[in-house]
């Protein structure tokens, strides 16, 4: 038979502190990273004002986006993904506006 080392005393004191900080800490050790669907396109919506008084501002926010995303997606797309733009015209109007969150 074999005998065992006696426990030997901790180098510092346990601390109110510390044991927190490790109970703290425990979550993320045992945390599994989650990853989105990454294997079609990014899908980007937008809501803005294609039509009424700000509608040429909308349309050429939405053109500059066309434009820029195509740019990217032209080059391969972020991480190979290409970019998908989405659009809703809520006409610089509140009650258009409300709808359009469904939309995405």
């Amino acid at each position: 038979m074999t005998r065992q080392a006696a426990p030997q005393p901790l180098d510092t004191p346990l601390t109110r502190r510390s044991v927190l900080g490790a109970l703290a800490a425990l979550p993320a050790a045992f945390h599994a990273p989650t990853r989105a669907d990454d294997t079609g396109p990014l899908k980007i919506a937008q809501s803005t004002a294609l039509s009424g008084p700000l509608g040429e501002l909308g349309q050429a926010m939405h053109q500059g986006a066309k434009a820029g995303f195509a740019a990217i997606n032209a080059k391969g797309g972020v991480n190979g993904r290409l970019i998908e733009l989405t659009v809703a015209d809520d006409g610089y109007d509140v009650k258009r506006a409300g709808p359009c969150e469904g939309f995405y």
